[in-house]
């Protein structure tokens, strides 16, 4: 257990950085594919070795996902409805969780941990389709022109400002990511 949280946290730590740069969408969609394939290749492992290189593999992808998931919900949603929207990722990670576990339990001594894996693969299909429906977080579109409007809500004060017209600049918010 310690170890699933160790590779779910440093793919968070690792993956998260790279949506940051790339986008929301097109990493949560290759990290389901590298889920995907890693599945696939731990049902195919000669040896143990293997085995746990593609699990570890498998584990930081996952780890990736769910950051990449939580961000992009709160990228996308209103606040009235972000807290929401966490608690159902949590639920539902946690259903799956606890589905996966039940599901291992009941058949892999009759189907044997190879076909298991291949079927474990599917909800990373299932995650690309649904990502291919989704747009990019507007947030992340829209990162480089912060400073763009930060800058054009300075010039229009300077020309209220010299035209004599009263002008706020308290009363205009301007959201940025720290740093």
């Amino acid at each position: 257990s310690s170890g699933i949280n160790a590779e779910y946290g440093l793919g968070g730590l690792f993956i998260g950085p790279l949506s940051d740069r790339y986008g929301r969408k097109p990493t949560a969609m290759t990290t389901s594919f590298v889920l995907f394939l890693a599945m696939i290749m731990n049902s195919l492992s000669p040896n143990v070795y293997f085995f746990l290189f593609f699990a570890i593999l498998g584990g930081l992808c996952v780890g990736g996902s769910l950051s990449i998931a939580y961000t992009y919900w709160a990228e996308v949603s209103s606040l009235a409805h972000r807290a929401l929207g966490v608690v159902v990722i949590t639920m539902f990670w946690n259903s799956g969780m606890a589905t996966s576990n039940g599901f291992a339990l009941l058949v892999l001594n009759r189907i044997g941990w190879r076909i298991y894996s291949v079927i474990m693969s599917l909800p990373a299909i299932m995650a690309m389709m649904i990502l291919f429906l989704l747009p990019e977080s507007p947030k992340f579109l829209n990162r480089d022109r912060t400073n763009d409007s930060t800058k054009l809500i300075k010039a229009l004060k300077r020309k209220l400002t010299a035209a004599k017209v009263s002008f706020n600049l308290d009363e205009v918010r301007i959201l940025r990511e720290p740093g």
